[in-house]
């Protein structure tokens, strides 16, 4: 497994891939790593986008979890940037509930890619994220999508 570890606008992320496909994006700074031109082109991706200049990734990923989870990530996929989605509007069209979205959201490996930050509740607040930063990370990618 190779990853690497860069620094944004918005803070350290570290991208990890297997041979052909990303598998992870976290934020924070490994301590170890082994880098490929794969995972560098990525973390190019990933900074144009964190300083607004880049809305969607070209990049090949691989879900690892459930069938529901797997079918959660690729309906937050498709949530164009800017957009955000309520878990219960998720939930609904996936006949699940709210919380399990919620709940997937956290399990979350490919954080930006897989934009679980578009996940909102019902009355307009923001839930929880998972990553390194929690809410005030949320609240950051909100506000950088929503600046055109």
């Amino acid at each position: 497994m190779n990853s690497y570890s860069f620094k944004t606008s918005l803070g350290w992320i570290t991208v990890k891939s297997n041979k052909k496909k990303l598998i992870s994006v976290k934020f924070g700074k490994s301590k170890n790593y082994i880098s490929s031109k794969y995972l560098i082109n990525i973390s190019k991706q990933i900074e144009l986008f964190t300083i607004g200049k880049l809305r969607k990734f070209n990049i090949d990923y691989q879900l690892s979890g459930s069938f529901l989870q797997i079918k959660i990530w690729k309906e937050l996929f498709k949530i164009k940037y800017g957009d955000k989605k309520t878990y219960g509007e998720i939930a609904k069209k996936l006949n699940t509930s709210p919380r399990y979205v919620g709940n997937v959201c956290g399990q979350n490996n490919l954080l930006l890619i897989i934009p679980c930050h578009r996940v909102i509740r019902s009355d307009g607040s923001l839930g929880g994220f998972s990553g390194l930063g929690g809410i005030k990370l949320k609240k950051k990618l909100i506000k950088l999508e929503s600046n055109d």
